[in-house]
């Protein structure tokens, strides 16, 4: 897989550079409480690097929490753990983290079209009235 993080051209590479700068370079973010989605940024980046570096073998146990999946059954199904799958899986589970962050952050997903940020903006507009009228 070519198009990815580790090699710095994933989907939204520029957006992840940008939220990485919000991350200090030791624990966790300040106010998680107030910034869920980019503490699980942080968190999704620090297994997806490694992931990349280590083979997970720092970090098997926390995938299944933070992505949703479990790649040890992934990687025996499959029988290596850089298989195609398991890529494709760790760079979508990056891609949603790295949205739910922009729009919490409120960040223009700049690797998106201009129509596609308009929508994204109306449709996060329209969650946000709906969540103060709740």
């Amino acid at each position: 897989m070519d198009a990815t993080y580790w090699n710095n051209n994933g989907r939204y590479n520029a957006t992840a550079g940008k939220l990485g700068e919000l991350i200090p370079s030791v624990g966790g973010v300040s106010q998680p409480e107030k910034n869920k989605a980019l503490e699980k940024f942080r968190c999704t980046r620090n297994i997806y690097y490694d992931y990349y570096n280590n083979g997970l073998c720092n970090r098997m146990g926390e995938v299944r929490k933070v992505y949703g999946f479990s790649a040890l059954v992934m990687m025996r199904q499959r029988g290596n753990i850089y298989h195609p799958d398991i890529e494709a899986a760790f760079e979508a589970g990056l891609d949603a983290a790295i949205l739910a962050a922009a729009d919490e952050q409120d960040l223009d997903v700049v690797e998106l079209s201009a129509h596609a940020r308009l929508a994204r903006r109306a449709c996060l507009h329209a969650k946000s009235v709906r969540h103060r009228a709740a």
